[in-house]
């Protein structure tokens, strides 16, 4: 990934990501019968609705799984 790539925390409790400053998903945590667990989801390249979005155990399978993703996008010619 050539961009830029920082995570910020927003609105209390969700992990943004930002690529060259701009925002491309976020992941917050949910509640959940056995622990916690974590809402991950990418952005449509020109909203903040979801292109994509799971539910992961910790916020570093969120991490991996939000770049993971945002490349695809790019494979996939963005929208």
């Amino acid at each position: 990934m050539s961009e830029r790539v920082v995570w910020r925390t927003v609105y209390g409790n969700k992990r943004m990501l930002f690529l060259d400053g701009v925002s491309a998903g976020d992941y917050y945590p949910i509640a959940a019968a056995e622990g916690e667990a974590f809402r991950a989801r990418v952005f449509r390249e020109d909203t903040m609705e979801a292109r994509w979005a799971r539910v992961v155990l910790d916020g570093e399978a969120a991490e991996t799984w939000l770049l993971r993703m945002v490349e695809k996008a790019r494979g996939d010619g963005g929208e």
